[in-house]
């Protein structure tokens, strides 16, 4: 196995119960710096529930979630955003009555260098600052082709488009850790490869480690060089994408007995 980097994201024996439901238990993932790691596992295995304990949505029951070295498990989902972690969501979650261009300029605001003063009074260094974020806005968009559709309706867009204006809004946080949830559900072959491309220019251009959650095999082992596997909320193997693929106990969880 190739050395991997030095950790970002570190979960140490993670755990969340609801009532008497054991949902996830004792879960153990690293991310590295620049990595793209892969979570898989049947439906219902708790995967969507690890990203919701990391972005702050559950607090865990057990365990601990660090990132950089610092614990954030129990902060407030917009806290552990301004510390470096933004995701997109099976469902997508966009504004849907905005503009295309809008939905990336609401994410870029908390990087606003203005006070309600000047907001209100229209001051220069307000406009100034809205014609910066605008700029960043549309760059970002163009990254992903979007830029020729920045007046559109969020909305009206094809729904693989839709998928890729959410990873845009996430990247415009300025994340250190962005968590893709099943970025290609409902996407066609050309659409899941131009995401296979572009999840790739995220870590190379921006500097940004990705955990995906994917039911696209061939998308996973294309791009994670890691991957954890889940069943019944229980991490039941990790290691490179060839090692994953020859798991009997992962076979298992995927095909049953047969």
């Amino acid at each position: 196995m190739s050395e991997r980097s030095a950790s970002l994201l570190v979960t140490d024996s993670l755990g969340i119960q609801f009532g008497g439901l054991r949902a996830v238990d004792g879960v153990q993932l690293r991310v590295g710096s620049g990595e793209v790691v892969g979570l898989i596992g049947p439906n219902g295995a708790g995967k969507t529930t690890c990203f919701n304990m990391i972005t702050g949505v559950y607090k865990p029951t057990s365990g601990s979630i660090s990132l950089g070295g610092e614990r954030i498990d129990g902060m407030a989902t917009t806290e552990i955003n301004r510390r470096g972690i933004a995701r997109t969501f099976q469902n997508i979650r966009l504004f849907r009555s905005m503009t295309v261009l809008d939905n990336v300029r609401v994410a870029l605001h908390r990087q606003a260098d203005y006070g309600i003063f000047s907001s209100v009074l229209r001051l220069p260094s307000y406009r100034r600052a809205e014609a910066q974020l605008r700029k960043r806005a549309l760059e970002l968009l163009d990254v992903f082709s979007l830029v020729g559709r920045s007046n559109d309706i969020a909305s009206g867009l094809p729904y693989g488009e839709q998928r890729k204006l959410e990873i845009v809004r996430a990247l415009a946080t300025n994340p250190k850790l962005l968590l893709l949830d099943e970025p290609a559900a409902g996407m066609n072959p050309q659409e899941t490869a131009q995401l296979t491309e572009l999840i790739g220019r995220l870590r190379r251009e921006f500097g940004v480690s990705i955990l995906l959650i994917e039911h696209d095999m061939s998308l996973v082992m294309k791009i994670c060089e890691h991957i954890y596997v889940l069943d019944y909320g229980k991490e039941i193997a990790q290691g490179e994408p060839t090692a994953i693929q020859n798991n009997q106990q992962v076979i298992k969880a995927y095909l049953g007995e047969a």
